[in-house]
């Protein structure tokens, strides 16, 4: 079927047509994307599509691919080094969920102005400089004494790996139509799911043969690596017809925030998405070894189904997606039904019900790709020209609660006393997850109330008019 052609197939199609259109003035047709502004600036000097097949994937897409890629490999991370980290800087799990989770406090921090900055710099110029950042937050946790400079360290490389999802996003947005966003979005998701799986055996080998301080310093020249051919290979972004300031911006950020649409959605896509970040990010590996008793290789193989089911999910939600809005079901649907798997996968793993580890961790990987439909509700609310800022304000949600869940999570299982070697008991877990589920269930609660008293839901901010609506409420 049309609907199941690879991905760099799919990107590069979508790339490639769009710039044809819009170099003839024209964006609609194939994929029938709309865009911000008539097509100018860095293709409007190239000749045709054709011409420009391996540019386009080479200097556009695969830079900013491996960006996001490595943004995974670092919130991840931390759980098959968290061993090493827990010995050597004697951590207990409320230390270790406050250190892990930092990363995604400054993530969360920076996603409104990053979001700000792609609408008017474009990411040859916002990503290339925040790769920089990342490196020097992995050489600062790299070298860092004590958990004080690990925490800066930890936060600076979520500062400098903010911007990776928010530029692809942005790119789909502008180019790909609403009916294919959930593959294009899938396709992206995937090379996420590429770094969690680099975050388990490749990162073990890299940090046996020198050290997990060795590793991050590994891991800051590469983000350097990234950032220069960032900045040489892809293209510098057309200005925008307006200059924009920064109370435009986040009048747009108010808009989103107060469209009734936006407010329907949100809180349970944050508490499933959050979830999955904080649970795969850290205590997805510290179950492993406390409850099933794994030994660090079993850990790692449980790790990379995890990052296996994310990266095969992601597609497959995409595509599954895309088939059955094709069958004339409507994407909240979909939506609700991923997301009941999802607390489902998480009911049968508080209740410790026996399923093979590389089944239930791969199916909690595959379903917690849910950003792809998240995503692509949310494109299809908004203008191209401000679907920047409605991602970053979405993402603001997702990571701040990913945050909360790994935090909070950490707080709840240091209450209960661990074992001699560091291990907690499984009441410990058992209550702590009680914390993500319950957001879930209050998300999904609200979701499906106010579809039937949406209507009522006020419009907060004038400003919600000026963020154009693309599809029927």
């Amino acid at each position: 079927m049309e609907y199941f052609y690879s991905s760099s197939d799919f990107i590069e199609r979508a790339i490639l047509e769009t710039a044809r259109q819009k170099q003839a003035g024209c964006v609609h047709g194939f994929f029938g994307g709309r865009a911000a502004a008539p097509f100018q600036g860095e293709r409007a000097t190239h000749g045709t599509a054709g011409e420009y097949r391996a540019p386009v994937l080479a200097t556009i897409f695969f830079p900013l691919a491996v960006g996001y890629s490595l943004s995974y490999l670092f919130r991840t991370i931390n759980g098959p080094l968290a061993d090493e980290l827990i010995t050597r800087f004697r951590l207990d799990a409320a230390s270790l969920g406050v250190l892990t989770s930092v990363y995604f406090l400054a993530f969360a921090c920076s996603a409104i102005p990053i979001g700000v900055a792609l609408d008017r710099f474009g990411p040859r110029r916002v990503q290339g400089s925040l790769m920089i950042v990342a490196a020097i937050g992995a050489a600062v946790f790299a070298c860092a004494p004590g958990i004080t400079w690990l925490i800066v360290g930890r936060a600076l490389i979520g500062l400098g790996v903010a911007g990776g999802l928010m530029a692809g996003l942005k790119a789909h947005a502008t180019w790909v139509s609403s009916r294919y966003l959930p593959l294009a979005n899938g396709g992206l998701v995937m090379f996420g799911g590429l770094g969690a799986i680099a975050a388990t055996t490749p990162v073990s080998l890299v940090d046996a043969a020198i050290g997990w301080r060795g590793t991050f310093a590994v891991l800051a020249l590469l983000s350097a690596l990234i950032a220069t051919a960032i900045f040489t290979l892809l293209p510098s972004s057309p200005k925008p017809a307006e200059r924009m300031n920064w109370r435009h911006a986040l009048d747009g950020f108010v808009g989103t925030f107060s469209d009734r649409r936006f407010l329907r959605m949100a809180p349970l896509s944050a508490s499933v998405v959050g979830t999955a970040f904080a649970i795969h990010g850290l205590w997805a590996a510290r179950w492993l070894t406390d409850i099933d008793g794994l030994g660090a290789d079993s850990v790692l193989l449980g790790l990379f189904a995890l990052g296996v089911g994310l990266t095969i999910g992601a597609l497959l939600i995409g595509a599954v997606s895309v088939w059955l809005r094709g069958a004339g079901v409507r994407e909240n649907t979909i939506f609700v039904g991923f997301c009941l798997i999802f607390i489902a996968l998480q009911l049968v793993l508080r209740l410790n019900i026996a399923v093979p580890t590389i089944l239930l961790w791969g199916a909690f990987g595959g379903f917690g790709g849910m950003t792809v439909l998240s995503y692509s509700i949310l494109d299809g609310m908004f203008d191209p020209s401000v679907v920047g800022r409605a991602n970053s304000a979405l993402n603001v949600l997702h990571l701040t609660t990913a945050w909360a869940v790994q935090a909070g999570m950490g707080i709840i299982i240091a209450k209960w006393p661990a074992d001699a070697l560091g291990h907690y008991p499984i009441a410990a877990y058992r209550a702590a997850l009680l914390l993500p589920l319950t957001l879930q269930v209050g998300g999904l609660i609200w979701f499906l109330a106010s579809s039937r008293f949406g209507a009522s839901l006020p419009v907060l901010s004038p400003v919600a008019k000026a963020v154009m609506p693309r599809v029927p409420e």
